[in-house]
């Protein structure tokens, strides 16, 4: 970074970059920060996150089927990641997890899924 930002950090805001954590980019690469990819219009959700929770559901399924895991905790879990992708551009992505979601709780077996 340029001496005068540097001097600005430092007297101004108290701040002291960390040398491997910063640098320049330009807007159309993004940034990743808290599992999402950050462009200067949108947001998207890294593809890590959307292959995780792919898979993270499909081993709700199997702990559904084996009656190891309740229906509550089940929709806990989808919940608490559906409010964090509706942050992000991903309303194909969240549309196809709700259908599979709802044939998960669609099941006839009572409390468990």
């Amino acid at each position: 970074m340029g001496s005068s930002i540097d001097q600005f950090l430092k007297d101004s805001l108290k701040v002291e970059p960390h040398p491997d954590k910063i640098r320049i980019v330009a807007l159309e690469e993004g940034i990743t920060l808290l599992g999402f990819r950050v462009f200067h219009y949108h947001r998207l959700l890294k593809r890590s996150n959307a292959r995780r929770i792919a898979k993270r559901f499909e081993k709700f399924r199997k702990l559904c089927n084996n009656s190891k895991m309740k229906k509550e905790e089940a929709v806990t879990n989808f919940e608490g990641w559906f409010a964090y992708a509706e942050f992000t551009n991903t309303y194909n992505l969240r549309n196809m997890l709700m259908n599979e979601y709802n044939d998960l709780l669609s099941e006839s077996k009572p409390k468990t899924c």
